[in-house]
C-alpha cells in the first residue's frame, strides 16, 4: 500500500487580501489583456482553503505519526486482552450479568489485536523520508481549474498567465516563495497529470 493522507478535516474559508487581487488581477491584465471576472477570485480563495485542509490531512498522517498510533492501538489492545484473560471470577459473573459475552468479547479482541499488527507492518513500508506534496499538487491544478474557467489557456511558458497566477497563489497559500523551478514543476504536474478538488454533491 502506498502512503497517501486519508481523512476528514475541517474546511475554513480563506478571504484574499486586497494586495493579492490586486497583484493577480495587474498579472491577468498583463497576460492576456483583460479583467478576471469576480468569480476566479472566489474559485482561487476556494482552492487556498482547500490546500489548508489538505495540509492539514498531510501532517496528521505523517508516515512516522502513523506508525506511533498503531504502535500504541496495539498495546493498550493487547493490555485489555490481558485484562480479560486473568479477570476474576466475580468479575466474569457480574459482566455476564450485564449480558457481555466474554467468550466473544476475547475472540473480537484477539482478531483486532492481530489486524493491528498487520497495519503496523504495512505502515512500515510507508516513506521514512520526505513524502510527497500532494496538497500543492492539487493546489496546482485547482488553480489551473480556475483559470480555465476564465477561458484562459494554461500553457508552461514560465511569462505565461498559470505560470504566473500559481506563483502568487502559492505564495500567499504557504506563506513563503518559491523557487521557479519548484513553481514550473507544479506547473508540469497540472498539465500533464490534473489532480483538482474533488467535490461531492450535495445530498441534503
Amino acid at each position: 500500500m502506498d502512503w497517501f493522507p486519508t481523512g476528514v478535516t475541517d474546511y475554513e474559508h480563506f478571504s484574499l487580501e486586497r494586495d493579492v487581487v490586486k497583484e493577480l488581477r495587474d498579472t491577468v491584465r498583463a497576460c492576456e489583456e483583460r479583467e478576471p471576472l469576480p468569480t476566479f477570485f472566489s474559485d482561487i480563495e476556494h482552492a487556498i482553503a482547500c490546500y489548508r485542509a489538505h495540509s492539514k490531512l498531510k501532517e496528521d498522517c505523517l508516515p512516522g505519526k502513523v506508525r506511533g498510533r498503531l504502535v500504541i492501538l496495539q498495546t493498550q489492545s493487547q493490555q485489555l486482552l490481558d485484562y480479560l484473560d486473568s479477570l476474576d471470577g466475580l468479575s466474569s459473573m457480574l459482566l455476564c450479568e450485564e449480558k457481555v459475552n466474554l467468550s466473544d468479547m476475547r475472540h473480537r479482541l484477539m482478531e483486532f489485536v492481530i489486524a493491528i499488527g498487520r497495519a503496523a507492518t504495512e505502515a512500515e513500508s510507508f516513506p521514512n523520508s520526505r513524502v510527497p506534496d500532494y496538497p500543492r499538487t492539487v493546489l496546482a491544478s485547482d488553480i489551473r481549474h480556475a483559470l480555465e474557467k476564465q477561458g484562459f489557456r494554461c500553457k508552461t511558458t514560465k511569462s505565461g498567465l498559470f505560470y504566473n497566477v500559481l506563483g502568487i497563489i502559492v505564495r500567499v497559500a504557504t506563506g513563503n516563495p518559491h523557487s521557479s523551478g519548484a513553481v514550473e514543476k507544479l506547473v508540469a504536474k497540472a498539465l500533464t497529470h490534473p489532480t483538482p478538488t474533488q467535490i461531492l454533491p450535495d445530498r441534503s
